[in-house]
């Protein structure tokens, strides 16, 4: 019981830096990107058609890069370093960039959901990242590699079906959720308590 509660501690003292130094790290830089974004024009325009409009006045559009940026400090920080923590970051910037420039000139939906999202997601698929979930009928860990498949690309040489057709499906519906939530004001309160889901 000792043992517990000291590892209880420790990855509650570990939960509370990481959750304090993303969140200072946010706060800091959120004032310099709200400068930038008023000085390239990424601003959204009240008069926009969408229903997603609940502002009066211009308001920047590129808060997302913060939160981005301290996600980066902070894996690159913390984390152990490895291929697939690089191809997170890498496919996690690839859709940030894609947003902002989405946002200075309107992106096509079908280039962003058929070319750009999807050569982020492999990117990470790349590195390994695959789909399991526990057994809820037994022990043990069920896998969805029924089907093996080898490519003649030399990044991504083994396609595994439908593991990595649910991850391209999962992560394309995720975006698009929060895509579409976007000026919603329970938006935040979805990210925090995804974070909390995740880290747990």
């Amino acid at each position: 019981l000792h043992d517990k509660i000291v590892t209880l501690h420790f990855m509650t003292s570990q939960f509370i830096l990481l959750f304090t130094s993303a969140f200072l790290i946010s706060f800091i830089l959120t004032p310099s990107v709200i400068w930038l974004s008023r000085r390239f024009a990424v601003m959204d325009d009240p008069g926009r058609d969408h229903p997603a409009i609940l502002h009066q006045s211009p308001i920047p559009r590129a808060g997302g890069v913060a939160m981005f940026i301290a996600f980066v400090v902070i894996s690159l920080t913390f984390l152990p370093h490895s291929g697939l923590l690089y191809a997170i970051l890498i496919g996690s910037g690839i859709i940030v960039i894609a947003g902002v420039i989405d946002d200075l000139y309107d992106i096509s939906p079908y280039i962003r959901l058929f070319i750009i999202w999807p050569v982020a997601i492999l990117v990470v698929i790349s590195q390994g990242l695959t789909f399991y979930m526990t057994n809820p009928f037994g022990e043990g860990l069920l896998y969805f590699d029924f089907l093996q498949i080898s490519l003649p690309i030399p990044w991504l040489p083994i396609l595994l079906i439908p593991a990595h057709l649910i991850i391209v499906v999962w992560i394309i519906w995720v975006i698009n959720m929060v895509k579409l939530s976007k000026g919603a004001s329970q938006l935040h309160g979805m990210a925090f308590f995804a974070f909390i889901t995740i880290s747990s």
